[in-house]
Parts: C-alpha cells; sequence; structure tokens
C-alpha cells in the first residue's frame, strides 16, 4: 500500500498552466515546478508521459493527487463533479484512482439552483485547503479571485453554494 503520509506530489494541472508540488510529512512545499503544458496543450495520448515526467522530475515512487481541468472532458479522465453542499470527505470519496492508491484526481463541483448551475475544477482544493489550515472560517463566504472568480459560500466546513463571475476575464478583454 502507498503512504500517503511521508511525502506526496500535488498538481494543479488547469488549461493553460501545470503546477505541481512535492508535499513534505509535515505539509511543507519541499520543491515544486511549473510549465505550460495544460490540457489545452496536450496531444491525444500524452497525459500519461507528462505525469511521468512530473514523477521524474519530483520523485517516481511518491503518490501523486490531481486537481483542476486534467479531470475534465478536455482532460486525462473525466471525473464526475460532487454536488454541493460538499465536505471534504466527500471529495476523497470521489476521488478517480487513475492508478490504485498511488495517483488520483480529484474531482470538482457543482451547484444546481432553480436560477442557474455553476462548476468549479480545481478551486475546491484550494477552499478545502483555506479551511485545514484555518485561513478561512468553516462558515461564512471565501472570493477566490482569478480569470472565473469564485464567491463560496460555506456552512460547517462544507461549500454549500458558489457563483463564478468573469471579472478576470473581462478585466483582460478591456486591458487589451
Amino acid at each position: 500500500m502507498t503512504d500517503w503520509s511521508n511525502e506526496f506530489i500535488a498538481v494543479d494541472w488547469g488549461t493553460t498552466n501545470r503546477r505541481a508540488y512535492l508535499i513534505g510529512a509535515d505539509g511543507s512545499v519541499r520543491a515544486e515546478m511549473a510549465d505550460d503544458l495544460g490540457v489545452a496543450a496536450m496531444q491525444r495520448g500524452g497525459f500519461a508521459p507528462a505525469v511521468a515526467q512530473i514523477g521524474a522530475q519530483l520523485g517516481h515512487e511518491r503518490p501523486m493527487l490531481l486537481a483542476g481541468m486534467v479531470g475534465s472532458n478536455r482532460g486525462w479522465h473525466e471525473t464526475a463533479y460532487v454536488p454541493c453542499p460538499a465536505a471534504l470527505p466527500d471529495l476523497v470519496g470521489a476521488l478517480h484512482w487513475v492508478e490504485p492508491r498511488r495517483i488520483a484526481i480529484v474531482p470538482g463541483l457543482s451547484v444546481t439552483t432553480p436560477a442557474s448551475a455553476d462548476v468549479m475544477r480545481g478551486e475546491e482544493v484550494q477552499v478545502f485547503g483555506l479551511i485545514a489550515l484555518d485561513q478561512a472560517a468553516g462558515n461564512g463566504a471565501i472570493c477566490h479571485p482569478g480569470t472565473h472568480t469564485k464567491w463560496v459560500s460555506l456552512s460547517q466546513g462544507a461549500v454549500t453554494a458558489f457563483r463564478t463571475v468573469m471579472t478576470g476575464e473581462m478585466f483582460a478583454l478591456l486591458r487589451a
């Protein structure tokens, strides 16, 4: 069985960028890599070699947790969204194991209301990280800025709702 308590590799694999971090047993970042090999740059059949490259750089024997667009229909393995309300155990229970107990893809979150529907991939990991580090209250709201800013509502440590706002994308368009 793979030991996740020693060190593992966390990968934030978005549409345009890929960032990987070697996380130590104490939660510190021991090493990192980043490049522009996002999901949009990947060729068919290119994900397994790209994951192997991360392992070669940060440690072949270490388990790996992948988050972001790598779990989308354009990614390596499409991973279903977990509906809100969702807590960390819900994400853990829905991990998509590419290689049992060693390489997993984190599912995104979805929210559906009578007025709208929304999804996120990758930001949920950062939200639950903030909660785990006591950087965000288990009840309240988080603004997750970015190209597609997320306003996230929390209750008892679970994401109950969120809304995507295109402020970053609009800023980039207006600036250009």
